[in-house]
């Protein structure tokens, strides 16, 4: 499964290229309260660490292996870990 299919069209990106456009992801949390309510949390993470999350996700599901210089550079940061 590609990360493109588990996040539809809202964070279909090609996390390598550079382009001029800028990214944009919103990820809106629901609350429970015996149903769904109408109350939410709307959450706009940054470039890098839609980045960083895509990277990770494409790891885990065996798209990247890590021994690729994206994810070394991400263990080297401490910001995923192997």
């Amino acid at each position: 499964m590609a990360i493109g299919d588990m996040f539809g069209d809202l964070c279909k990106i090609d996390i390598l290229a550079k382009s001029a456009k800028p990214m944009k992801c919103e990820w809106k949390v629901t609350f429970w309260h015996e149903r769904l309510t109408d109350n939410y949390l709307s959450v706009s993470p940054v470039r890098s660490n839609i980045e960083c999350l895509l990277l990770y996700l494409r790891l885990i599901i065996g798209e990247v292996q890590e021994s690729s210089p994206e994810i070394k550079a991400l263990m080297s940061k401490g910001i995923i870990s192997g």
